[in-house]
């Protein structure tokens, strides 16, 4: 009902059958419904927890969402890190973990790099019973991590890097991760991860990419024709793979984990 009226017109008519709720013993008068605080994630639970790996996650995807698809800022509230929460992919499986064990009623979403070594800190997470109305998701594979140059033993080698080292600096688009000869920043490759038997890699020099994004989206925040050259199709299709799980049903038992 509530995007049925935010997508009305101030003119329109909005009317509501309420024969079945009066007829079920719903209605205590002609024109008040009895609800309740929701529990486990139902409609009146309050809007949907997203949790990140990090604050520069949580920052990049709430002012992208804000310049992006500005409409869907209410229905979603990121995890404040400026409280002093730890960051990183264990410490979101803890902070999913004490949520659920608290009894937290909002649906909750964490939003897990796409990387060894989140996929290895999940793995702690698929013996446990969450709650039905928490989810857990990757951001999405990316057609420019497919073949991207790397460093490391062997030298400098093009390879896909999905899976292995797609940090939120990977998603931040082509015009960020761009140097100034013309070649993309590396993925330099760091520890090996035993458990899924695979290295972890990271953009090299993470904070230029960082201090390039934060110029790119000032420069979009003051001119949105800006957007027209900008790459942004990364963040985007993190935006989509979270509005796409939030979408979905809430009802189904048991971890959601998806990449």
């Amino acid at each position: 009902m509530r995007l049925l009226a935010e997508l009305a017109e101030p003119s329109d008519l909005f009317t509501l059958d309420v024969t079945e709720l009066e007829e079920g013993g719903w209605l205590y008068d002609e024109t008040t419904v009895i609800t309740g605080p929701d529990i486990d994630g139902g409609p009146n639970a309050g809007p949907p927890i997203i949790i990140t790996e990090g604050r520069f996650d949580a920052r990049v995807l709430q002012e992208s969402i804000k310049l992006l698809k500005p409409h869907l800022m209410t229905y979603v509230r990121f995890l404040d890190y400026d409280t002093g929460n730890e960051g990183g992919a264990a410490a979101a499986v803890r902070m999913v973990k004490s949520f659920a064990a608290a009894g937290i009623a909002n649906p909750v979403l964490a939003l897990f790099d796409n990387d060894s070594a989140a996929r290895e800190a999940v793995l702690g997470l698929s013996n446990s019973s969450l709650p039905h109305h928490f989810r857990i998701i990757h951001y999405p594979n990316l057609e420019i991590a497919g073949n991207y140059p790397t460093l490391g033993p062997q030298g400098s080698v093009d390879m896909d890097v999905n899976g292995l080292a797609g940090s939120i600096e990977l998603y931040l688009g082509r015009d960020v991760l761009t140097r100034n000869d013309g070649s993309l920043l590396p993925v330099q490759w760091k520890g090996y991860m035993g458990r899924i038997k695979a290295y972890q890699g990271e953009v090299l020099d993470k904070s230029a990419a960082q201090r390039a994004f934060e110029q790119k989206l000032a420069v979009a925040n003051k001119d949105l024709g800006a957007l027209k050259s900008q790459d942004w199709s990364g963040i985007l299709s993190i935006i989509d793979a979270l509005m796409d799980a939030l979408s979905n049903s809430w009802s189904r038992p048991g971890t959601h984990t998806e990449r």
